[in-house]
């Protein structure tokens, strides 16, 4: 099937793979002659266990140092917060202070408030001095309530000042934990740094062996992504490659059942052409098993429409010779007209006229009455009862399309086909 991927190629694939593999190889090679060159591991792991014991100290006082300072640091925070208090209840106060004036006391302000109301209780004094006497009233309750403000406020900075005091010597104590700690961890620092001299004196350069090992352990790390990728891409083309195999293998087979079934059926068709004709007749026949009648139903409207459309064509015709038998020309004639010889009309020839009162009568073949029974519809038998006729026909007709099904033919099988025609046979004996 054109179209498709690229055949995916084992042998280009596996060349490379086995070029990446000889590299890796060599740098296999290489890393077992650095790591002879480390030498005995005995007295340099004697050293690597102080520093490591060392190295571990320092981070443990690292972190406790770490502590400390976020507990310093919470300690600040909190004085600051005191100390903006502190200044907040002293502004307050302050405030309070130039409100009272002299007043230190509530009782002082009682007295006062007392002389004031015994004052305007007497009435000693003008209007305007009774005035001057409320307004001071006034004053003297602001005062009042203001000095019952002050105790708390002076409270709270008295217990603002303690608490700063306090955080100040735990910031204290902090600050020389966090110098003590420092002091720990410079000596162990020192330590360690002695314990490296040592290393580097009594083995072999060994940083410099690390550095090379790790160059090698890197490429070995790109070879390796190298190989992951080849192994990758090969796999999706072999993916792409087997899956559109498989779809081309299932589309061939398809077409080719499509094709053995196409001409099974056009076989089938031309050996089976009579059956089949049957079949399909008789599905017709199933999906409108009222074709006769709705034909018959059909036949009996037009009929009786044509049979309505002959009597009113015979009636004009009827109305047509009367009058002509009853036309007087000396009626019809203008005024001051004379005719020259007086007219003879003719006598009407023939059968005398219908009597148009009595009902007319209608007759039908034996074709047309078997048409009226095969629909259940009785013939009309005078022209008055044929457009009653008509639209019990019409009714019948509807009837027999309702019952017309839709969609695909469908066949029956031959067993169906069999007793299809027996009951067929069984019908007409």
């Amino acid at each position: 099937m054109p179209g498709g991927p690229k055949e995916p190629n084992f042998k280009d694939f596996d060349a490379k793979m086995k070029v990446i593999i000889a590299q890796k190889g060599k740098i296999f090679d290489a890393l077992k002659e650095i790591q002879e060159k480390f030498g005995p591991r005995e007295e340099g792991d004697a050293f690597d266990g102080e520093r490591q014991a060392l190295r571990q100290r320092m981070n443990e006082i690292d972190l406790e140092r770490k502590t400390e300072h976020d507990a310093r640091r919470s300690k600040t925070d909190e004085i600051a917060k005191v100390r903006k208090l502190r200044t907040e209840v002293e502004r307050k106060l302050k405030d309070l202070g130039a409100e009272l004036g002299a007043f230190r006391e509530v009782s002082d302000i009682e007295d006062a408030i007392n002389h004031l109301m015994l004052k305007l209780e007497t009435g000693g004094g003008s209007l305007a001095d009774e005035k001057r006497t409320a307004k001071r009233l006034t004053k003297l309750e602001e005062a009042k309530s203001l000095l019952n403000q002050l105790a708390p406020l002076q409270e709270a900075i008295a217990e603002a000042e303690d608490r700063e005091a306090a955080l100040q010597q735990e910031f204290r104590e902090i600050h020389d934990r966090i110098g003590s700690l420092n002091k720990a961890f410079e000596e162990q620092y020192n330590a360690k740094q002695s314990k490296d001299k040592e290393v580097r004196k009594t083995t072999v350069d060994r940083s410099e062996l690390m550095k090379q090992r790790q160059e090698l352990r890197n490429k070995l790390t790109t070879f390796n992504e190298e190989m992951s990728k080849l192994r990758e891409g090969f796999n999706e083309q072999q993916k792409a490659w087997n899956e559109w195999r498989e779809e081309a293998r299932v589309k061939y087979t398809e077409k080719i059942e499509a094709e053995r079934k196409e001409r099974q059926r056009r076989y089938d068709e031309y050996r089976n052409a009579e059956k089949i004709a049957r079949k399909k007749t008789r599905a017709l026949k199933r999906q409108n098993p009222h074709e006769a009648e709705i034909g018959a139903a059909q036949t009996l409207i037009g009929y009786l429409k044509d049979r309505l459309l002959m009597s009113k064509r015979d009636e004009e015709d009827r109305k047509r010779r009367a009058a002509l038998s009853t036309f007087d020309p000396l009626a019809s004639a203008p005024s001051g007209f004379a005719l020259a010889a007086p007219v003879v009309l003719p006598k009407a020839k023939g059968k005398p006229k219908a009597d148009v009162s009595k009902p007319i009568s209608i007759q039908h073949n034996a074709e047309k009455l078997r048409l009226f029974a095969a629909v259940g519809v009785a013939a009309p038998m005078q022209l008055s009862d044929v457009e009653k006729a008509i639209e019990q026909l019409q009714a019948k007709k509807q009837e027999y399309e309702a019952e017309i099904k839709t969609g695909d033919l469908e066949l029956s099988s031959d067993d169906e086909e069999e007793q299809e025609v027996a009951e067929e046979e069984e019908a007409t004996a």
